[in-house]
Protein backbone atom coordinates (compact mmCIF):
# COMPACT_ATOMS: atom_id res chain seq x y z
CA UNK A 1 0.00 0.00 0.00
CA UNK A 2 1.29 3.46 -0.91
CA UNK A 3 1.37 6.35 1.55
CA UNK A 4 -1.87 8.24 1.86
CA UNK A 5 -2.03 9.94 -1.55
CA UNK A 6 -4.48 12.82 -1.80
CA UNK A 7 -3.54 15.45 -4.05
CA UNK A 8 15.46 19.77 1.55
CA UNK A 9 17.00 22.59 0.93
CA UNK A 10 17.96 25.73 2.92
CA UNK A 11 17.56 29.40 2.02
CA UNK A 12 20.98 29.50 0.46
CA UNK A 13 20.09 26.61 -1.86
CA UNK A 14 17.18 28.45 -3.43
CA UNK A 15 16.32 28.50 -7.13
CA UNK A 16 17.95 25.31 -8.33
CA UNK A 17 16.71 25.74 -11.88
CA UNK A 18 19.53 24.96 -14.30
CA UNK A 19 20.90 21.42 -14.60
CA UNK A 20 24.61 20.75 -14.60
CA UNK A 21 24.54 17.08 -15.53
CA UNK A 22 27.83 15.22 -15.60
CA UNK A 23 29.11 11.71 -15.89
CA UNK A 24 29.65 10.11 -12.53
CA UNK A 25 33.40 10.06 -13.08
CA UNK A 26 33.36 13.81 -12.64
CA UNK A 27 32.35 13.63 -9.00
CA UNK A 28 34.76 13.99 -6.13
CA UNK A 29 35.84 10.79 -4.43
CA UNK A 30 34.81 9.90 -0.92
CA UNK A 31 37.48 10.19 1.74
CA UNK A 32 37.45 6.40 2.11
CA UNK A 33 37.33 3.84 -0.73
CA UNK A 34 33.99 2.34 -1.66
CA UNK A 35 33.22 -1.03 -0.06
CA UNK A 36 34.18 -3.96 -2.26
CA UNK A 37 31.65 -6.37 -3.72
CA UNK A 38 31.35 -9.63 -1.82
CA UNK A 39 33.52 -12.41 -3.27
CA UNK A 40 31.85 -15.52 -4.74
CA UNK A 41 30.31 -17.73 -2.05
CA UNK A 42 31.99 -21.08 -1.49
CA UNK A 43 28.86 -22.40 0.24
CA UNK A 44 25.85 -20.49 -1.16
CA UNK A 45 23.01 -19.94 1.28
CA UNK A 46 19.29 -19.50 0.79
CA UNK A 47 18.20 -16.07 1.99
CA UNK A 48 14.86 -14.30 2.41
CA UNK A 49 14.94 -10.50 2.34
CA UNK A 50 11.91 -8.75 3.85
CA UNK A 51 11.42 -5.35 2.22
CA UNK A 52 12.46 -3.91 -1.15
CA UNK A 53 13.49 -0.48 0.07
CA UNK A 54 17.11 0.54 -0.51
CA UNK A 55 18.36 -1.54 2.43
CA UNK A 56 16.67 -4.73 1.27
CA UNK A 57 17.60 -4.15 -2.37
CA UNK A 58 21.27 -3.58 -1.52
CA UNK A 59 21.36 -6.74 0.61
CA UNK A 60 19.68 -8.79 -2.12
CA UNK A 61 21.93 -7.34 -4.83
CA UNK A 62 25.11 -8.17 -2.93
CA UNK A 63 23.98 -11.65 -1.94
CA UNK A 64 22.69 -12.62 -5.37
CA UNK A 65 25.84 -11.39 -7.09
CA UNK A 66 27.92 -13.47 -4.68
CA UNK A 67 25.96 -16.58 -5.66
CA UNK A 68 23.42 -16.91 -2.87
CA UNK A 69 19.79 -17.83 -3.58
CA UNK A 70 17.71 -14.77 -2.72
CA UNK A 71 13.98 -14.07 -2.50
CA UNK A 72 12.78 -10.53 -1.72
CA UNK A 73 9.32 -10.12 -0.19
CA UNK A 74 7.85 -6.64 -0.68
CA UNK A 75 4.47 -5.58 0.70
CA UNK A 76 3.88 -2.84 -1.87
CA UNK A 77 3.62 -3.06 -5.64
CA UNK A 78 6.80 -1.09 -6.25
CA UNK A 79 10.42 -1.13 -5.13
CA UNK A 80 12.07 1.73 -3.25
CA UNK A 81 10.21 2.12 0.03
CA UNK A 82 10.68 5.71 1.15
CA UNK A 83 12.50 6.49 -2.09
CA UNK A 84 9.51 7.36 -4.23
CA UNK A 85 9.45 9.64 -7.25
CA UNK A 86 5.90 10.71 -8.17
CA UNK A 87 5.22 11.64 -11.81
CA UNK A 88 1.42 11.69 -11.95
CA UNK A 89 -0.53 13.95 -12.33
CA UNK A 90 2.23 16.39 -13.25
CA UNK A 91 2.72 17.75 -16.77
CA UNK A 92 5.70 18.53 -19.02
CA UNK A 93 7.89 15.79 -17.56
CA UNK A 94 7.82 17.33 -14.10
CA UNK A 95 8.02 15.08 -11.05
CA UNK A 96 8.43 15.32 -7.30
CA UNK A 97 10.36 13.38 -4.70
CA UNK A 98 7.95 12.17 -2.04
CA UNK A 99 10.83 10.66 -0.09
CA UNK A 100 14.63 10.81 -0.36
CA UNK A 101 15.96 13.66 -2.49
CA UNK A 102 19.73 14.16 -2.62
CA UNK A 103 23.11 12.81 -1.55
CA UNK A 104 26.74 13.83 -1.12
CA UNK A 105 30.00 12.66 -2.62
CA UNK A 106 30.93 10.93 0.64
CA UNK A 107 27.95 8.61 0.51
CA UNK A 108 30.37 5.78 -0.18
CA UNK A 109 27.86 3.01 -0.81
CA UNK A 110 25.48 5.14 -2.85
CA UNK A 111 28.34 6.50 -4.98
CA UNK A 112 29.51 2.98 -5.72
CA UNK A 113 26.07 1.66 -6.64
CA UNK A 114 25.28 4.65 -8.85
CA UNK A 115 28.52 4.04 -10.74
CA UNK A 116 27.99 0.28 -11.05
CA UNK A 117 24.40 0.66 -12.21
CA UNK A 118 25.25 3.29 -14.81
CA UNK A 119 23.07 6.06 -13.40
CA UNK A 120 23.59 9.74 -14.23
CA UNK A 121 24.18 12.36 -11.57
CA UNK A 122 23.10 15.98 -11.76
CA UNK A 123 24.24 18.96 -9.73
CA UNK A 124 22.37 22.26 -9.47
CA UNK A 125 23.83 25.13 -11.42
CA UNK A 126 23.35 28.84 -10.77
CA UNK A 127 19.93 30.37 -11.47
CA UNK A 128 19.62 32.41 -14.67
CA UNK A 129 19.13 35.52 -12.53
CA UNK A 130 19.49 36.24 -8.81
CA UNK A 131 16.34 35.33 -6.91
CA UNK A 132 15.49 36.75 -3.50
CA UNK A 133 14.25 34.32 -0.83
CA UNK A 134 11.04 35.32 0.90
CA UNK A 135 9.83 34.17 4.30
CA UNK A 136 6.72 34.58 6.43
CA UNK A 137 7.27 34.90 10.17
CA UNK A 138 5.20 36.35 13.02
CA UNK A 139 2.50 37.46 10.61
CA UNK A 140 4.87 39.28 8.26
CA UNK A 141 6.08 38.57 4.74
CA UNK A 142 9.78 39.42 4.56
CA UNK A 143 12.12 39.52 1.59
CA UNK A 144 15.52 38.26 2.69
CA UNK A 145 17.66 40.82 0.95
CA UNK A 146 21.23 41.45 2.17
CA UNK A 147 21.09 42.84 5.68
CA UNK A 148 17.52 41.69 6.19
CA UNK A 149 18.28 39.92 9.47
CA UNK A 150 17.61 43.13 11.36
CA UNK A 151 14.04 43.07 10.07
CA UNK A 152 13.32 39.52 11.20
CA UNK A 153 11.18 39.00 14.33
CA UNK A 154 14.03 37.46 16.34
CA UNK A 155 16.01 38.99 19.17
CA UNK A 156 19.53 38.60 17.78
CA UNK A 157 22.83 39.91 19.07
CA UNK A 158 24.62 42.57 17.05
CA UNK A 159 27.13 40.00 15.80
CA UNK A 160 24.39 37.59 14.76
CA UNK A 161 22.58 40.32 12.83
CA UNK A 162 25.78 41.13 10.94
CA UNK A 163 26.34 37.55 9.81
CA UNK A 164 23.36 36.74 7.62
CA UNK A 165 21.56 33.39 7.56
CA UNK A 166 24.22 31.26 5.78
CA UNK A 167 27.03 32.59 7.98
CA UNK A 168 24.90 32.15 11.09
CA UNK A 169 24.27 28.59 10.03
CA UNK A 170 27.99 27.96 9.51
CA UNK A 171 28.96 29.55 12.82
CA UNK A 172 26.73 27.45 15.02
CA UNK A 173 26.15 24.29 13.00
CA UNK A 174 28.39 24.02 9.98
CA UNK A 175 31.65 24.06 11.92
CA UNK A 176 30.37 21.31 14.18
CA UNK A 177 30.33 18.90 11.26
CA UNK A 178 34.10 19.20 10.85
CA UNK A 179 34.58 18.43 14.53
CA UNK A 180 32.66 15.18 14.12
CA UNK A 181 34.90 13.99 11.33
CA UNK A 182 33.63 11.75 8.54
CA UNK A 183 30.88 9.34 9.64
CA UNK A 184 31.31 7.47 6.35
CA UNK A 185 34.79 6.38 7.46
CA UNK A 186 34.59 2.73 8.63
CA UNK A 187 36.85 3.63 11.56
CA UNK A 188 34.41 6.30 12.78
CA UNK A 189 32.70 5.25 16.02
CA UNK A 190 29.43 6.67 17.22
CA UNK A 191 30.12 5.96 20.90
CA UNK A 192 32.92 8.56 20.88
CA UNK A 193 30.27 11.25 20.64
CA UNK A 194 27.94 10.11 23.40
CA UNK A 195 28.14 13.57 24.97
CA UNK A 196 26.41 15.05 21.92
CA UNK A 197 23.74 12.38 22.16
CA UNK A 198 22.95 13.41 25.73
CA UNK A 199 21.70 16.86 24.71
CA UNK A 200 19.05 18.24 22.41
CA UNK A 201 20.00 20.32 19.41
CA UNK A 202 18.72 23.44 21.16
CA UNK A 203 20.98 22.73 24.15
CA UNK A 204 23.91 22.17 21.79
CA UNK A 205 23.35 25.56 20.16
CA UNK A 206 23.07 27.26 23.54
CA UNK A 207 26.44 25.81 24.55
CA UNK A 208 27.96 27.17 21.34
CA UNK A 209 26.79 30.65 22.27
CA UNK A 210 23.71 31.04 20.10
CA UNK A 211 21.10 33.42 21.43
CA UNK A 212 17.50 32.29 21.83
CA UNK A 213 16.66 34.41 18.81
CA UNK A 214 19.35 32.73 16.71
CA UNK A 215 18.10 29.31 17.76
CA UNK A 216 14.58 30.22 16.69
CA UNK A 217 15.88 31.61 13.40
CA UNK A 218 17.91 28.50 12.64
CA UNK A 219 14.97 26.31 13.59
CA UNK A 220 12.77 28.21 11.15
CA UNK A 221 15.33 27.72 8.38
CA UNK A 222 15.77 23.96 8.51
CA UNK A 223 13.63 20.91 8.11
CA UNK A 224 13.95 20.00 11.78
CA UNK A 225 12.41 23.18 13.11
CA UNK A 226 9.59 21.59 15.04
CA UNK A 227 11.81 19.32 17.12
CA UNK A 228 14.92 21.27 18.05
CA UNK A 229 14.04 21.02 21.72
CA UNK A 230 13.54 17.25 21.45
CA UNK A 231 15.91 15.78 18.87
CA UNK A 232 19.36 14.43 19.74
CA UNK A 233 22.05 16.89 18.70
CA UNK A 234 24.20 13.99 17.52
CA UNK A 235 21.43 12.67 15.28
CA UNK A 236 20.92 16.03 13.62
CA UNK A 237 24.61 16.64 13.11
CA UNK A 238 25.72 13.29 11.74
CA UNK A 239 22.71 12.63 9.55
CA UNK A 240 22.67 15.97 7.77
CA UNK A 241 25.51 18.28 8.65
CA UNK A 242 28.74 16.34 8.97
CA UNK A 243 28.52 14.53 5.66
CA UNK A 244 27.77 17.60 3.58
CA UNK A 245 30.11 19.98 5.37
CA UNK A 246 33.22 17.77 5.51
CA UNK A 247 35.51 18.40 2.58
CA UNK A 248 33.21 20.89 0.90
CA UNK A 249 30.86 18.22 -0.35
CA UNK A 250 27.93 19.35 -2.44
CA UNK A 251 24.41 18.10 -2.93
CA UNK A 252 23.88 15.70 -5.83
CA UNK A 253 20.71 14.39 -7.45
CA UNK A 254 19.95 11.43 -9.69
CA UNK A 255 18.95 12.64 -13.12
CA UNK A 256 15.36 11.65 -13.78
CA UNK A 257 14.47 11.05 -10.14
CA UNK A 258 15.68 9.27 -7.03
CA UNK A 259 13.71 6.15 -7.94
CA UNK A 260 16.24 5.48 -10.71
CA UNK A 261 18.35 3.76 -8.04
CA UNK A 262 15.81 1.27 -6.59
CA UNK A 263 14.43 0.63 -10.07
CA UNK A 264 17.93 -0.25 -11.31
CA UNK A 265 18.36 -2.72 -8.45
CA UNK A 266 14.92 -4.19 -9.17
CA UNK A 267 15.71 -4.61 -12.86
CA UNK A 268 18.70 -6.76 -11.97
CA UNK A 269 16.92 -8.79 -9.28
CA UNK A 270 13.86 -9.28 -11.52
CA UNK A 271 11.78 -12.32 -10.55
CA UNK A 272 13.58 -12.62 -7.23
CA UNK A 273 11.26 -9.85 -5.96
CA UNK A 274 7.71 -10.77 -4.94
CA UNK A 275 5.48 -7.70 -4.95
CA UNK A 276 2.26 -7.32 -2.96
CA UNK A 277 3.66 -9.90 -0.56
CA UNK A 278 3.76 -8.70 3.07
CA UNK A 279 5.40 -10.99 5.61
CA UNK A 280 3.07 -11.73 8.52
CA UNK A 281 5.18 -14.15 10.58
CA UNK A 282 8.77 -15.32 11.00
CA UNK A 283 9.79 -18.48 12.82
CA UNK A 284 13.41 -19.14 13.66
CA UNK A 285 14.54 -22.74 14.16
CA UNK A 286 17.94 -24.26 14.95
CA UNK A 287 18.67 -25.25 11.35
CA UNK A 288 16.46 -22.91 9.28
CA UNK A 289 14.15 -19.94 9.28
CA UNK A 290 10.61 -19.72 7.95
CA UNK A 291 8.64 -16.70 6.75
CA UNK A 292 4.89 -16.68 6.24
CA UNK A 293 3.94 -14.38 3.37
CA UNK A 294 0.48 -13.31 2.26
CA UNK A 295 0.05 -12.70 -1.47
CA UNK A 296 -3.30 -12.15 -3.20
CA UNK A 297 -5.05 -13.28 -0.02
CA UNK A 298 -3.23 -16.61 0.19
CA UNK A 299 -0.61 -17.43 2.82
CA UNK A 300 2.41 -19.59 2.10
CA UNK A 301 5.56 -20.44 4.01
CA UNK A 302 9.07 -20.02 2.64
CA UNK A 303 12.18 -21.61 4.16
CA UNK A 304 15.73 -20.31 4.12
CA UNK A 305 19.05 -20.41 5.93
CA UNK A 306 18.93 -16.71 6.84
CA UNK A 307 16.59 -13.74 6.71
CA UNK A 308 17.27 -10.02 6.32
CA UNK A 309 14.60 -7.87 7.96
CA UNK A 310 14.89 -4.57 6.08
CA UNK A 311 11.65 -2.80 6.94
CA UNK A 312 11.01 0.27 9.13
CA UNK A 313 10.33 -0.37 12.79
CA UNK A 314 6.56 0.32 12.56
CA UNK A 315 6.26 -2.38 9.88
CA UNK A 316 8.55 -4.75 11.78
CA UNK A 317 6.27 -4.54 14.80
CA UNK A 318 3.40 -6.00 12.74
CA UNK A 319 5.32 -9.22 12.05
CA UNK A 320 4.86 -12.09 14.51
CA UNK A 321 8.34 -13.40 15.34
CA UNK A 322 8.93 -16.64 17.25
CA UNK A 323 10.79 -17.18 19.42
CA UNK A 324 10.40 -13.59 20.56
CA UNK A 325 13.27 -11.19 20.12
CA UNK A 326 15.30 -10.38 23.27
CA UNK A 327 13.52 -8.09 25.77
CA UNK A 328 16.06 -5.29 25.25
CA UNK A 329 15.38 -5.19 21.52
CA UNK A 330 11.62 -5.43 22.00
CA UNK A 331 11.75 -2.47 24.38
CA UNK A 332 13.59 -0.38 21.82
CA UNK A 333 11.19 -1.38 19.05
CA UNK A 334 8.23 -0.34 21.17
CA UNK A 335 9.81 2.99 22.17
CA UNK A 336 11.48 4.33 19.02
CA UNK A 337 9.38 7.06 17.40
CA UNK A 338 9.05 7.94 13.73
CA UNK A 339 8.57 11.50 12.50
CA UNK A 340 5.12 12.38 11.15
CA UNK A 341 5.63 13.90 7.69
CA UNK A 342 3.14 15.37 5.23
CA UNK A 343 4.38 16.74 1.91
CA UNK A 344 2.04 18.75 -0.31
CA UNK A 345 2.87 19.56 -3.94
CA UNK A 346 1.15 22.17 -6.12
CA UNK A 347 1.72 22.40 -9.87
CA UNK A 348 1.38 25.90 -11.30
CA UNK A 349 0.86 27.07 -14.86
CA UNK A 350 3.75 29.51 -14.45
CA UNK A 351 6.58 29.90 -11.95
CA UNK A 352 5.02 33.07 -10.64
CA UNK A 353 7.51 33.34 -7.77
CA UNK A 354 10.45 33.52 -10.19
CA UNK A 355 8.58 36.05 -12.33
CA UNK A 356 8.36 38.20 -9.21
CA UNK A 357 12.10 37.78 -8.60
CA UNK A 358 11.69 35.40 -5.67
CA UNK A 359 13.17 32.01 -4.91
CA UNK A 360 10.90 29.02 -4.49
CA UNK A 361 12.52 28.07 -1.19
CA UNK A 362 11.02 29.59 1.95
CA UNK A 363 11.18 28.98 5.69
CA UNK A 364 8.01 29.99 7.50
CA UNK A 365 6.14 29.65 10.77
CA UNK A 366 2.95 29.01 8.82
CA UNK A 367 1.27 25.58 8.98
CA UNK A 368 2.99 24.70 5.67
CA UNK A 369 6.37 25.15 7.44
CA UNK A 370 9.13 24.69 4.83
CA UNK A 371 8.64 25.40 1.13
CA UNK A 372 10.86 24.37 -1.77
CA UNK A 373 10.66 24.05 -5.52
CA UNK A 374 10.61 20.64 -7.17
CA UNK A 375 12.13 19.05 -9.07
CA UNK A 376 15.43 20.43 -7.82
CA UNK A 377 16.97 20.01 -11.27
CA UNK A 378 14.86 21.29 -14.16
CA UNK A 379 15.35 22.28 -17.78
CA UNK A 380 15.13 25.93 -18.78
CA UNK A 381 12.25 25.28 -21.20
CA UNK A 382 9.88 24.01 -18.48
CA UNK A 383 7.52 26.92 -17.85
CA UNK A 384 5.33 25.13 -15.33
CA UNK A 385 6.51 24.82 -11.75
CA UNK A 386 5.89 22.84 -8.58
CA UNK A 387 6.12 24.08 -5.00
CA UNK A 388 6.32 21.67 -2.08
CA UNK A 389 5.12 22.30 1.46
CA UNK A 390 7.17 20.03 3.74
CA UNK A 391 5.43 19.65 7.09
CA UNK A 392 6.62 17.65 10.10
CA UNK A 393 5.40 16.84 13.59
CA UNK A 394 1.92 17.49 15.01
CA UNK A 395 1.10 19.89 12.18
CA UNK A 396 1.83 17.09 9.69
CA UNK A 397 -0.65 14.87 11.50
CA UNK A 398 -3.29 17.59 11.60
CA UNK A 399 -2.97 18.48 7.92
CA UNK A 400 -2.67 14.84 6.87
CA UNK A 401 -6.03 14.13 8.50
CA UNK A 402 -7.83 16.71 6.33
CA UNK A 403 -9.85 15.83 3.27
CA UNK A 404 -7.88 15.96 0.00
CA UNK A 405 -9.49 19.17 -1.21
CA UNK A 406 -8.89 20.84 2.15
CA UNK A 407 -5.19 19.95 2.10
CA UNK A 408 -4.77 21.54 -1.31
CA UNK A 409 -6.80 24.60 -0.30
CA UNK A 410 -4.70 25.07 2.84
CA UNK A 411 -1.48 24.93 0.83
CA UNK A 412 -2.79 27.40 -1.74
CA UNK A 413 -3.97 29.79 0.99
CA UNK A 414 -0.62 29.95 2.74
CA UNK A 415 1.61 29.84 -0.34
CA UNK A 416 -0.31 32.84 -1.66
CA UNK A 417 0.90 34.78 1.39
CA UNK A 418 4.44 34.20 0.14
CA UNK A 419 3.73 34.64 -3.56
CA UNK A 420 0.67 36.85 -4.23
CA UNK A 421 -1.31 35.70 -7.23
CA UNK A 422 -0.24 32.07 -6.92
CA UNK A 423 -3.84 31.06 -6.31
CA UNK A 424 -4.62 32.06 -9.89
CA UNK A 425 -2.06 29.74 -11.52
CA UNK A 426 -2.46 26.49 -9.53
CA UNK A 427 -3.41 23.58 -11.80
CA UNK A 428 -3.26 20.44 -9.68
CA UNK A 429 -1.80 19.05 -6.49
CA UNK A 430 -1.14 15.95 -4.42
CA UNK A 431 -0.02 15.19 -0.89
CA UNK A 432 1.79 12.29 0.74
CA UNK A 433 1.53 11.51 4.46
CA UNK A 434 4.22 9.01 5.40
CA UNK A 435 2.93 8.50 8.94
CA UNK A 436 -0.32 7.15 7.43
CA UNK A 437 1.53 4.53 5.40
CA UNK A 438 1.44 1.22 7.36
CA UNK A 439 4.65 0.03 5.67
CA UNK A 440 6.59 3.15 6.73
CA UNK A 441 4.91 4.55 9.83
CA UNK A 442 6.59 7.93 9.36
CA UNK A 443 9.27 9.72 7.43
CA UNK A 444 12.24 8.35 9.37
CA UNK A 445 13.34 7.24 12.83
CA UNK A 446 13.23 10.15 15.28
CA UNK A 447 16.10 9.87 17.76
CA UNK A 448 15.82 11.67 21.08
CA UNK A 449 18.72 12.26 23.49
CA UNK A 450 20.58 9.13 24.67
CA UNK A 451 18.78 6.90 22.16
CA UNK A 452 21.06 6.92 19.14
CA UNK A 453 24.26 5.72 20.79
CA UNK A 454 22.46 3.16 22.97
CA UNK A 455 19.74 1.89 20.67
CA UNK A 456 21.06 2.00 17.12
CA UNK A 457 23.82 -0.61 17.65
CA UNK A 458 21.29 -2.90 19.33
CA UNK A 459 18.83 -2.53 16.46
CA UNK A 460 21.58 -3.44 14.00
CA UNK A 461 22.65 -6.56 15.92
CA UNK A 462 21.66 -9.88 14.35
CA UNK A 463 19.53 -12.32 16.32
CA UNK A 464 20.49 -15.82 15.24
CA UNK A 465 19.42 -16.23 11.62
CA UNK A 466 17.65 -12.85 11.51
CA UNK A 467 19.75 -9.92 10.30
CA UNK A 468 18.50 -6.34 10.50
CA UNK A 469 18.89 -3.49 8.03
CA UNK A 470 17.28 -0.12 7.32
CA UNK A 471 18.12 3.55 7.81
CA UNK A 472 17.32 3.18 11.51
CA UNK A 473 20.28 0.78 11.86
CA UNK A 474 22.84 2.97 10.06
CA UNK A 475 25.08 5.69 11.45
CA UNK A 476 23.85 8.31 8.97
CA UNK A 477 20.28 7.76 10.11
CA UNK A 478 17.47 8.95 7.82
CA UNK A 479 19.66 9.00 4.70
CA UNK A 480 19.83 6.78 1.62
CA UNK A 481 23.42 6.04 2.58
CA UNK A 482 22.34 4.62 5.95
CA UNK A 483 19.91 2.29 4.21
CA UNK A 484 22.46 1.10 1.64
CA UNK A 485 25.25 0.71 4.20
CA UNK A 486 23.00 -1.35 6.45
CA UNK A 487 21.93 -3.60 3.58
CA UNK A 488 25.55 -4.20 2.65
CA UNK A 489 26.39 -4.95 6.28
CA UNK A 490 23.58 -7.50 6.61
CA UNK A 491 24.66 -9.17 3.36
CA UNK A 492 28.26 -9.34 4.58
CA UNK A 493 27.17 -10.91 7.87
CA UNK A 494 25.37 -13.69 6.00
CA UNK A 495 28.16 -14.11 3.46
CA UNK A 496 30.65 -14.63 6.28
CA UNK A 497 28.52 -17.55 7.49
CA UNK A 498 28.95 -19.14 4.06
CA UNK A 499 32.69 -18.77 4.45
CA UNK A 500 32.91 -20.39 7.87
CA UNK A 501 30.08 -22.86 7.28
CA UNK A 502 27.79 -21.61 10.06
Amino acid sequence: MKPDLTRRAFLRHAALTVPAVAAFSGLASASEPAPAALPPASRPRKVIVVGAGLAGLAAAYELARAGHEVTVLEAQNRAGGRVWTVREPFADGLFVEAGAVNFGDAYRHLVRYVKELGLTVASPGPPPQPLIPVTFLAGRRIELKPGALSSLPFDLTAEEKSLGVPALFDKFLGSAGAELGDPSDPAWRIDRFADLDRMTLAQFLQRRGASEGAIRLLAANTGFGYGWSEISALHRLISDMALFQAGGLSARFLEGGSDRLPNAFAKILRERIWYGAPVVAIRQEPDRIRAVVRQRGVEQTLEADDLVCAVPVPALKTIRITPELPPAKLQILSSLEYAPVTRIYLQTRRRIWAEQGHAGTSATDLPIQFVSEQPFIRSADQTRGILECHVKGPEAERIGALDPADQISLAVEHLSKLHPGLENVVETGISVSWHKDPWAGGGYAWWKPEQLTRWMPELARAEGRIHFAGEHTGVLARTMEAALESGYRAAREIHEKATVGA
